[in-house]
């Protein structure tokens, strides 16, 4: 996160967030390079997207339809869900609007699903993969305090 990136000309004060934490975070930076083995080792029990999230996604008159699967890959069903999860929060959804509407998507751990939901609101806010988000910092500090909590499951 954050490494060779220009948080300070992303947003004022985002570096200075990153800093405060993650950069000093040593057990926040072990967690989340554990949890980046589990990504890059995965294998099976489901074909996964690799970057479900709504610029991935086509509203087309025959439906939804899923583009861009150069990122797929077997691994754990958590993975894309909680990729999902992310992006349904930063629309906007509660914690328990989210527990709420993937009630429905079969059998996976939701804890595992949350620690990388957790990742990607990290991910998305500190590093490579910026978003157009339009949020202040302070909501940036409270969704990053939330995420940070879901990778300490």
């Amino acid at each position: 996160f954050g490494k060779g990136i220009d948080l300070l000309g992303v947003q004022d004060g985002l570096h200075d967030l990153a800093t405060e934490l993650i950069y000093e975070d040593d057990w926040l930076k072990d967690r989340l390079n554990k949890l980046g083995e589990i990504y890059l080792h995965a294998r099976g029990p489901a074909l996964l997207h690799g970057d479900f999230f709504p610029g991935s996604w086509l509203n087309t008159v025959s439906g939804l339809r899923i583009i861009d699967p150069e990122f797929c890959f077997s691994g754990p069903p958590e993975f894309d869900m909680g990729i999902f999860m992310a992006h349904l929060r930063f629309c906007g959804w509660t914690l328990d609007e989210i527990s709420d509407g993937i009630g429905s998507y079969g059998d996976f751990d939701e804890k595992l699903a949350r620690r990388f939901m957790g990742t990607e609101i990290l991910r998305r806010f500190f590093g490579v993969a910026q978003l157009p988000l339009n949020f202040s910092i302070e909501y940036k500090r409270m969704l990053a305090l939330e995420a940070i909590e879901m990778i300490k499951l």
